[in-house]
Order: C-alpha cells, then sequence, then structure tokens
C-alpha cells in the first residue's frame, strides 16, 4: 500500500512541473532560442505570456506565439516578469535581452532567451589540426 501511495505521490509531482507550450513541456522544446511576449491581464496584476520558438504562424499573422498552459491546461498566469523569467530559467532558458514596442499607445514587452546547455557539435580533431 505504502508503494502504491508512494507512486501516485511521484506521478502527481511530475503532473504538476509539466508546463507546456503547445503540448510540449517547456524545457523539452528543441530550439535554442525562444522569444516571450508578456501580456498583462486586463482585470487582475498578474501577467501571462506567449512563447514563439519557431512554430509555423498562420497566414493571418507574422508572429506565431502560444500561451504557456498549466498541467489543467489553463494559461498559467504569473506575478510579475521576474517570476516569469525565473519560471523559464528553471526550465533550462537563460535571458539573452529585451525589447518594448509601443503600437497605437499600448507597448508590449519582449524577451529573448537561449538555452543554457546548448549541444554543440564538436569539430573532428582530424580535421581541425590539418590546413
Amino acid at each position: 500500500m505504502k508503494k502504491v501511495i508512494f507512486i501516485i505521490l511521484v506521478a502527481l509531482t511530475s503532473l504538476v512541473n509539466a508546463q507546456t507550450v503547445d503540448d510540449i513541456k517547456i524545457s523539452d522544446l528543441k530550439s535554442e532560442y525562444i522569444a516571450v511576449r508578456f501580456s498583462p491581464r486586463l482585470i487582475s496584476s498578474n501577467i501571462q505570456i506567449e512563447i514563439n520558438y519557431g512554430q509555423s504562424s498562420d497566414w493571418l499573422s507574422s508572429y506565431k506565439s502560444s500561451p504557456v498552459l498549466d498541467e489543467n491546461k489553463k494559461k498559467k498566469n504569473f506575478n510579475s516578469i521576474v517570476s516569469a523569467i525565473n519560471f523559464l530559467s528553471d526550465q533550462g532558458y537563460t535571458l539573452i535581452t529585451s525589447t518594448t514596442e509601443v503600437y497605437n499607445q499600448q507597448s508590449t514587452n519582449y524577451f529573448f532567451f537561449r538555452k543554457k546547455e546548448v549541444l554543440v557539435k564538436q569539430p573532428n580533431s582530424e580535421t581541425t589540426n590539418k590546413q
């Protein structure tokens, strides 16, 4: 019985950390770089983020981004931009730069991240020594 309870607890904890974008865990995205758009919520002080990892966009929009969803498939809310940056750091990304775009007197913040552990193909030692 203790083993069954332990297995259930382990399964539940893995679900709690399963934040996704387009049904892909953020930590499992294959993209080296991602762009994040921060959107304040109208009624709340919380913010939501949308991630562009290079996914294809539809023909109606030139910028395709997808919201971060929690384990219940609901948009994940963050208390602040810093809490979202810390969340993405926990998912394996590091902040590179940010920019603000103003359009029709509304500003949108974009933050650019790079995957912390990028597998770089090492050159073959035989070919690097030849000239």
